[in-house]
């Protein structure tokens, strides 16, 4: 008896056709929607379109579980031990500070946005939007974008690229902008 004339039981059937399907479903669990993060808040959820299931992209709370601004300003607090601590300098743009300092102005400074500090064609309120959302990349792991993608983004706010580009897709200012308050809770400087 050849392969062909082998009598064809439902049971091996309906169990090869489980195990086709097992990749699939491992796969979906794997998933940012699955594991309970929000993929409407990473760059490539956003970029597609295809936030999460019910939820419009603006409906979504990105900064939830992460630090707001509120929290960032009492973890820097003035006379705090990171009060001294100096900004980045993302993309070439150095935060100066009127203060004398030789350093340039300090996160203290970007989160309380502070007069005295040049904060470049960004302006003080994205300056201080990226700041939260650089430092909540810079400390959390699973945060929706890296530390590395906020500088890109910033350098789109700044005017030194003209656009931020991710698998084929391309934003402008005003989209990278929206973005990052998207992910900074929205708030205001």
């Amino acid at each position: 008896m050849n392969d062909s004339e082998a009598p064809r039981s439902p049971g091996r059937r309906r169990l090869a056709k489980g195990a086709f399907a097992v990749p699939t479903v491992l796969a979906s669990i794997s998933t940012k929607n699955a594991l309970g993060a929000t993929y409407g808040c990473t760059i490539s959820g956003v970029m597609s379109g295809n936030t999460s299931p019910g939820k419009a992209t603006g409906d979504t709370n990105c900064s939830s579980g992460f630090m707001s601004l509120a929290d960032w300003q009492q973890e820097y607090v003035a006379n705090g031990p990171k009060a001294a601590e100096s900004a980045p300098e993302w993309f070439g743009v150095k935060f100066e500070s009127s203060n004398g300092s030789s350093v340039g102005a300090t996160i203290h400074q970007i989160l309380w946005a502070a007069d005295g500090v040049s904060y470049g064609s960004a302006g003080k309120d994205m300056v201080v939007l990226t700041m939260v959302v650089y430092l909540n990349a810079s400390r959390y792991p699973d945060y929706h974008v890296s530390a590395a993608d906020v500088e890109e983004l910033f350098s789109v706010v700044a005017g030194q690229r003209a656009s931020f580009e991710r698998n084929g897709k391309s934003w402008n200012k005003p989209q990278v902008e929206t973005y990052l308050m998207l992910l900074a809770g929205g708030v205001n400087a």
